[in-house]
């Protein structure tokens, strides 16, 4: 049973199911910040589409040998594939603009543009911005265009939820400090570790003053919580990481954050 556990915990992180699950309810965190009602067909868009998307940026070098050895990742692909075709024939066509563009920013993400030209993640310093401003897009545009509201903090939340993302990619960079090619300019590499995580710590306290400017209330539990351990995440980082503190604990972030809110709201 133990072994079971074990292999079905390895597929799911390597396959980046906890990827497209984080993206998923990052989308619902940011419909339940804005008022709206999570809607079911766009947290299936948002987990399926980000399912194929990483999976293409992870694994398109060796699609052909995943294709003539009919890997099980190939099965998800295709039941991911239409799923997400299924959900999207029912969205507005002002959904569909969005979308294409998120599309766009991926392919421009993985792909060069010309034969023997650099691809977006690797334009020097660029990689961790065209990720937080993707998943901004899909957790806080995505749900307004849907519902055509735009609230007057809608700039503010979006920014915030574009900073909590550079914020959680900085354990990941100084994972990879020695394994990520130079020309990538992430902020460890420009910066050192100890000076990086000072900007996550000063990026953290933007955070915090958005959400002062935003509440009218006290803070919410969850942000809090939330909050806190990013601090500690971050701060604690360490070079040498073990297996999962950046592919399970912080990325499990934002799923960790939808559950404390459904569990809060529960009278």
């Amino acid at each position: 049973m133990k072994k079971l556990l074990n292999n079905f915990f390895d597929f799911y992180l390597q396959t980046n199911l906890h990827v497209a699950l984080a993206a998923a309810c990052f989308y619902a965190l940011g419909s339940i910040q804005m008022g709206f009602t999570v809607e079911i067909k766009l947290f299936t868009l948002v987990f399926t589409a980000t399912f194929l998307a990483y999976g293409f940026v992870k694994f398109h070098p060796l699609f052909r040998m995943i294709w003539s050895k009919k890997s099980a990742i190939l099965w998800l692909w295709l039941l991911a594939g239409i799923i997400l075709l299924t959900t999207l024939l029912t969205l507005p066509l002002r959904m569909l603009y969005l979308i294409c563009a998120v599309v766009l920013l991926t392919f421009l993400y993985a792909l060069p543009l010309f034969r023997n030209t650099l691809n977006f993640r690797n334009i020097y310093g660029l990689k961790a911005y065209l990720v937080a401003l993707s998943w901004a897009a899909v957790s806080i545009a995505m749900p307004a265009v849907l519902h055509q509201c735009f609230q007057a903090d809608f700039l503010l939340l979006f920014a915030q939820f574009f900073l909590w993302v550079l914020v959680w990619i900085i354990p990941f960079d100084i994972r990879d400090l020695d394994a990520d090619h130079t020309d990538l300019g992430t902020l460890p590499q420009r910066l050192g570790v100890t000076k990086t995580k000072v900007v996550g710590v000063f990026i953290l306290l933007l955070i915090m003053l958005i959400e002062l400017l935003r509440i009218e209330n006290d803070l919410h539990k969850s942000f809090f919580l939330i909050w806190t351990a990013t601090v500690l995440l971050l701060v604690f980082a360490p070079k040498k990481q073990s297996e999962y503190y950046s592919t399970f604990w912080v990325e499990g972030i934002p799923i960790a954050w939808f559950l404390l809110e459904k569990v809060i709201s529960i009278k």
